[in-house]
């Protein structure tokens, strides 16, 4: 069960994404003849080797003194842990439909949003950089998910990506929050009380869902992070 630990806000925004989602899927798997698993099993690969990189990546954040450290932010080392966890057990989900539909398992990263990584690791005091980079990374995760949704032919695969679809879109909204109180110099604003709303300036209180869809256009390529 995944914690509940988004707000209303945010889960506005999973909700937006979901049903645009939702509604091109119908679409375009309606369309689609018949089900081709090798396909399947590629696009699977590809979302397991992002949330691989999503995995590392926390982990290296989380070590870093800005989230480990005694003036650590303690919502986001909460909500970086968690999402850690749920990058897991996402790869472990994909990994697991790819194998029954006759693939091979995915334990490596994605290669391109590797890159994205080695490029924009921030400092070590840094909260900003950390949380612009895990941004990069859940906004690439929620929209080829997105994408998968309308191409998976495998109904099991199909569900799968739809359900982590609004968990990356949950982690999203979050980080772009948390980046819109960075930028506005009140890290000390991001915390789990809901009586702290009418703190918010309206530009950050609607930080979360800055669009009515998404775009897509950070989604990854279907087969990048396929095992050759």
């Amino acid at each position: 069960m995944v914690p509940d630990w988004t707000s209303p806000l945010v889960e506005r925004r999973a909700l937006a994404l979901g049903v645009g989602a939702a509604l091109v899927g119908l679409v375009t798997v309606g369309a689609r003849a018949a089900a081709d698993p090798a396909f399947d099993v590629q696009l699977l690969q590809t979302a397991a080797s992002i949330e691989n990189v999503l995995v590392s990546t926390y982990e290296t954040l989380l070590a870093l003194p800005l989230l480990s450290g005694p003036n650590a932010n303690p919502v986001l080392k909460v909500v970086f842990t968690i999402a850690r966890s749920q990058h897991a057990d996402h790869a472990t989900a994909c990994n697991d439909i790819a194998t029954k539909l006759g693939g091979r398992r995915q334990d490596s990263p994605n290669p391109g949003l590797a890159q994205v990584v080695t490029r924009a690791r921030p400092a070590s005091s840094d909260l900003g950089g950390a949380i612009d980079l895990a941004l990069q990374l859940e906004s690439a995760s929620a929209q080829t998910y997105q994408n998968e949704a309308s191409l998976l032919g495998d109904l099991n695969a199909r569900r799968l990506a739809a359900s982590i679809m609004g968990v990356e879109s949950d982690h999203v909204g979050l980080l772009l929050v948390a980046k819109a109180l960075v930028a506005a110099r009140t890290p000390e604003l991001l915390v789990f009380d809901p009586s702290t709303g009418s703190r918010l300036a309206p530009e950050i209180a609607t930080a979360g869902f800055p669009d009515s869809f998404s775009k897509g256009d950070q989604a990854r390529p279907a087969g990048e992070g396929a095992v050759r």
